[in-house]
């Protein structure tokens, strides 16, 4: 049987490694006699596959659900199964109420790996040979295969008992299934023994079989009026498509074996029957759930409600709010830190830093929690708050190269050449060999002219790993520079062929026009322009200086400002200590040619990196 989620992998409202199941809202009074489904079905049900994204939870729910917040509800943290990262056992403070994880022990018991159970349920040969390393990997997948049975068997349960209009559950066996075993899929790959691509290579499609079964089991909780949404905040490279290192959690580049694309399904009641969402974001899964319950909208929040998934007059009228209060949490119960757990969490790139203690400021965010949010403000254009979120995480952990690197291609898109400079300098010292690190010098050298120590860092980085999209769009615009324009076409063939968001495709085909217009090839080039439109925002196209029909060529997807007639006068230097524009359009945008920045028309005020 061919999956039915395949491609999925993350996401919940709760926290990334951290939420379980949470409910919340008005707790129903049980009427009398009440005991129909109806009576007790929450009227939405949230299904998350994997791990949270950072942006939806940003405050709307603090991150992290240990301890257990105080809900008009429940909430039961991590404490009490197995994840991909190893929580210690809570003291207190698992479970809200306080005693409700001694009920679940109760009766439910505890969550039990069962190894045996593990290999005849996921292996595509039971009875095949493993090696050593894949029987650690197996262990850690019985762990996780434990966890989410024992979700399944208390989320009915807490439904009933606590009758709540919001249901929330996370899943990460679908994302821990592919960090283990993906690369034992077909076809083999040089590494991988023949025993283990006979016992494994099969693995990630048993697992998607098995998570449709329990979602099956957790649809039966809908009433009339419930909705449902199952919602991932990305996918997983199978196939040719995976890159080179390794996808694991303790010795690769973990997410880069993630795919941008996740999916969205939503069920039950005023769902538009085989309805297709194009372009949906995970910032729109906030926004549609607070909707769907009567509550209003922070203008804050940058998603919106998908509403062509649902019939009209689904979400009634409700007025919007300025912003929602900041949550108030209450400190647990100390724990000690688990180096093991830190530094897999480090290796999945959810954390940041190169140490074995996760510093925090005075609300206890980590730099990791600043890394996610700088890179969510860069996502949407914010460079200025990006840059800020990158210098509060390298504030808290100056070896914070996921800190450096993208505040450095900030940086080098708005040509303060000698700020990203100093940032790479330091990562390069931190983490000679970093993909990104090598990735952005070299982008920085080819910027400033400076091509053979561009070509140099661009061979260091291809070496590394030759399956991703930006090493042949880097590849090509160093052919480019060299004139070498029918290899140029090569490389954005190549790097076509490995990209998997809108954004990547947008700029690999706003750049193969470049290069066509560059050689005369205007036709193809206005092709190509269409191709891009599919994926561009009009913003994001500008006038071009040929005699090309189509009237435009493409910016870089990365620069995301506004291509209005502007006035004369230069922006005004901005009161923040952040050197990076607003894009409004009411004064002059950035400029489009490296050669037009001397020395950059933001200077920086105060340097947010220490």
């Amino acid at each position: 049987m061919r999956p039915v989620l395949r491609g999925t992998t993350a996401l919940l409202l709760i926290s990334c490694l951290g939420g379980v199941l949470a409910a919340s809202g008005q707790t129903k009074a049980a009427a009398p006699g009440a005991s129909s489904p109806d009576a007790l079905a929450p009227r939405v049900l949230l299904i998350g596959i994997d791990g949270a994204d950072p942006r939806i939870i940003d405050r709307l729910i603090a991150a992290g659900t240990y301890p257990a917040e105080k809900v008009a509800g429940f909430e039961v943290s991590d404490r009490l199964g197995f994840h991909q990262v190893r929580s210690a056992r809570a003291v207190s403070g698992a479970t809200f109420p306080a005693d409700l994880a001694a009920e679940l022990k109760a009766r439910f018991g505890e969550p039990v790996p069962d190894v045996a159970a593990t290999r005849r349920r996921f292996l595509t040969d039971p009875a095949a040979r493993i090696s050593p390393d894949a029987a650690g990997r197996l262990e850690e997948l019985a762990r996780i295969h434990a966890t989410s049975e024992f979700y399944r068997k208390i989320l009915p349960f807490l439904q009933s008992r606590y009758r709540v209009d919001l249901l929330a559950v996370y899943f990460e066996g679908i994302d821990a299934c592919g960090h283990l075993f993906m690369e034992d899929g077909p076809p083999k790959r040089p590494d991988v023994s023949a025993e283990d691509f006979r016992a494994f290579s099969g693995t990630v499609d048993r697992y998607y079989e098995y998570q449709d079964e329990v979602l099956g089991d957790l649809i039966r909780l809908e009433g009339r009026s419930t909705v449902s949404l199952i919602v991932s905040d990305h996918g997983f490279k199978e196939g040719d498509a995976r890159p080179r290192t390794s996808g694991r959690a303790d010795t690769g580049l973990a997410p880069l074996w993630h795919r941008i694309q996740g999916v969205l399904f939503v069920h039950g009641a005023s769902a538009r029957p085989r309805a297709r969402l194009e372009r949906a974001s995970i910032l729109d899964v906030a926004p549609t759930a607070l909707r769907l319950l009567g509550i209003p909208l922070s203008r804050e929040l940058p998603g919106h409600p998908f509403a062509d998934a649902f019939a009209p007059g689904a979400f009634g009228g409700t007025a919007a709010v300025a912003s929602y209060p900041s949550p108030k949490r209450e400190s647990g119960e100390p724990v000690a830190a688990d180096p093991e757990a830190v530094q897999k969490l480090m290796a999945l790139g959810y954390l940041a830093g190169g140490g074995k203690s996760m510093a925090h400021d005075a609300e206890g965010r980590t730099a990791s929690s600043f890394v996610n949010e700088g890179q969510a403000r860069t996502h949407s254009g914010d460079w200025r708050g990006a840059l800020r979120a990158f210098g509060r995480a390298s504030d808290l952990d100056p070896r914070a190269v996921n800190a450096l690197a993208p505040a450095a291609a900030i940086y080098i898109q708005h040509g303060q050449y000698g700020q990203a400079a100093a940032l790479l300098d330091r990562a390069s010292k931190i983490a000679p060999g970093n993909l990104w690190v090598l990735i952005q010098r070299s982008f920085l050298n080819l910027r400033t002219g400076r091509l053979d120590e561009a070509i140099r860092d661009f061979e260091a980085a291809k070496r590394l790993d030759d399956r991703l999209p930006g090493i042949h769009l880097l590849g090509a615009r160093l052919e480019n520079a060299r004139g070498q324009f029918a290899r140029a076409l090569q490389d954005l063939d190549l790097a076509e062929s490995f990209a998997d968001s809108d954004e990547m495709r947008a700029e690999i085909f706003c750049f193969r026009a470049e290069v066509q217009i560059a050689t005369g090839l205007t036709r193809e080039a206005d092709e190509t322009l269409k191709r891009a439109a599919a994926f561009t925002p009009a913003a994001q196209l500008a006038a071009p200086k040929t005699e090309s029909s189509s009237g435009a060529i493409c910016h870089s997807s990365f620069r995301r400002w506004d291509e209005r007639p502007r006035p004369s006068r230069r922006c005004a230097r901005p009161s923040q200590p952040f050197p990076t524009p607003t894009f409004s359009g009411e004064c002059s945008a950035p400029p489009r040619d490296a050669r037009e920045i001397s020395p950059g028309p933001w200077p920086l005020t105060r340097n947010p990196f220490p």
